[in-house]
């Protein structure tokens, strides 16, 4: 029997204001079946893959793993640039969530409107982006030495721009990796956390909490609300001192601006969730986290379980400018 749910608490001083999205209840056709856009290319010089059948340190086969033990069905879709495969209208609509891993592919207008219409429709798509991945600089469909020096941090735009070809239309513009000489040792195994994701599978104390390393943190506008915002996250000593992409603060972004770790939109029927890391969800061993550490693994199953749906509350109260954010229920 589903347990019935209270409405939020928000824990927030007074001076700061409270945006409630409603949630309709999920569509029923098709809600376990779920595609992970990956790239074609070769995957970074480190090897990254992100595969789901890849079981080494660098793949994503115990992510996978989770995802079906909640019971959904998997289908890797390779769409790297220079890649012919297409998000259709046809293809979305057998499947309830999409997974845009890295992939480095810019996505043209005609596969966003299709995306637009299928979330529009009751679709429930989760992003992540680190522009660390592919290193196709150039964006000539390879990793030779013509890419050399274009790696990651401020030189390599790809893996932001990639996500942003799909989600900025939904109020969520992914920034640039932030791994490079400055921010990394700032941003290393970084602790994140917020109370009660999703009123289910809580993990026993009240608290999920993520990790990531060198982050691509979400730049938000309407119609999505942040979920946590970027400076009310801490980093591995403790402390709480996030920093930009000094690409990114060149252009005018800056952290007085609406900047999430984690970030939802409402969009029609569907929903749309985007998270600041792929290395959240690496297997055991994986470069700067991995899905064994923190409370990774729950949060993996929560994404895809939010995004397929799971039916909530009748009001979400989102807050953009408090920590922590509190989401309570009734047993």
């Amino acid at each position: 029997m589903m347990r019935q749910v209270s409405p939020v608490i928000v824990a927030a001083f007074a001076a700061l204001a409270i945006v409630s999205v409603g949630i309709s209840s999920p569509a029923r056709a098709g809600d376990k079946d779920v595609l992970y856009v990956h790239g074609t290319h070769p995957p970074a010089i480190d090897g990254e893959t992100l595969g789901l059948n890849d079981a080494s340190s660098l793949g994503y086969s115990s992510f996978r793993d989770a995802i079906v033990d909640e019971g959904f069905t998997l289908t890797e879709f390779e769409a790297g640039p220079g890649s012919s495969a297409t998000l259709t209208p046809t293809l979305l609509s057998n499947y309830k969530v999409v997974i845009l891993s890295s992939n480095n592919r810019n996505f043209s207008a005609a596969e966003a409107t299709a995306v637009n219409n299928w979330v529009n429709a009751g679709g429930g798509l989760v992003a992540f982006s680190d522009a660390a991945f592919g290193r196709d600089q150039n964006g000539d469909g390879d990793n030779d030495a013509d890419d050399a020096g274009n790696n990651t941090g401020i030189p390599n735009t790809l893996g932001a721009d990639s996500d942003n070809s799909l989600t900025q239309q939904f109020g969520m513009q992914f920034l640039r990796d932030s791994a490079n000489g400055v921010y990394t040792a700032g941003l290393s195994n970084t602790d994140y956390q917020f109370e009660d994701f999703l009123w289910t599978n809580d993990p026993g104390d009240g608290v999920i909490r993520f990790k990531g390393e060198g982050v691509s943190p979400i730049k938000v506008s309407g119609p999505a609300q942040v979920l946590l915002r970027f400076t009310d996250t801490q980093r591995g000593d403790g402390s709480s001192n996030p920093a930009l992409n000094s690409a990114d603060t060149n252009d005018g972004i800056n952290l007085d601006q609406t900047i999430a770790a984690l970030a939802v939109a409402q969009i029609g029927s569907g929903r749309v969730i985007g998270t600041f890391d792929r290395n959240t969800f690496f297997n055991d061993g994986g470069p700067g986290t991995d899905l064994t550490e923190a409370d990774n693994e729950q949060f993996a199953r929560n994404l895809v379980l939010y995004a397929s749906g799971v039916p909530e509350p009748t009001t979400l109260a989102v807050l953009a400018f408090a920590t922590p954010l509190l989401l309570r229920r009734r047993r």
